[in-house]
């Protein structure tokens, strides 16, 4: 179904502002998803972040806390990003390292060249980021 088709194809039975603006909006989010598809989950952009990081549900308890802004939600934001960084701060290291040791390694073969083309890699996918 096209976008166009879709609107002039079908009555607007409802007169009223938000009827025809909740059938707009459906038309325009179904067209999209029949042309463009549908993305499930948001692609981690860190290489450290795991599934079941995400899965526990925190990293979206915490975006949700961060915009409350009281003192229950400043607590409760500081809480859940420390818990947060206890559980990040060991893969996030050990994810460092391997870079590291990759790149030192052929540091060490006197691969120079084929080390800049593997960080560069690395860099185009946002795999190496400095936080």
């Amino acid at each position: 179904m096209r976008f166009d088709t879709a609107i002039v194809g079908e009555k607007q039975e409802s007169a009223d502002v938000n009827g025809r603006w909740e059938h707009l909006k459906s038309t325009v989010i179904n067209a999209a998803e029949l042309t463009l598809g549908h993305k499930t989950r948001e692609e981690v952009r860190k290489p450290w972040v795991t599934d079941e990081m995400i899965d526990t549900g925190m990293i979206e308890e915490r975006r949700k806390w961060k915009s409350i802004h009281s003192e229950e939600g400043g607590k409760k934001y500081k809480s859940l990003n420390n818990r947060l960084s206890r559980i990040t701060d060991k893969p996030r290291e050990k994810c460092w390292d391997e870079q590291c040791a990759e790149l030192e390694k052929h540091e060490r073969q006197g691969k120079i060249q084929e080390g800049f083309k593997v960080y560069k890699q690395k860099e185009e996918k946002s795999e190496l980021t400095f936080t």
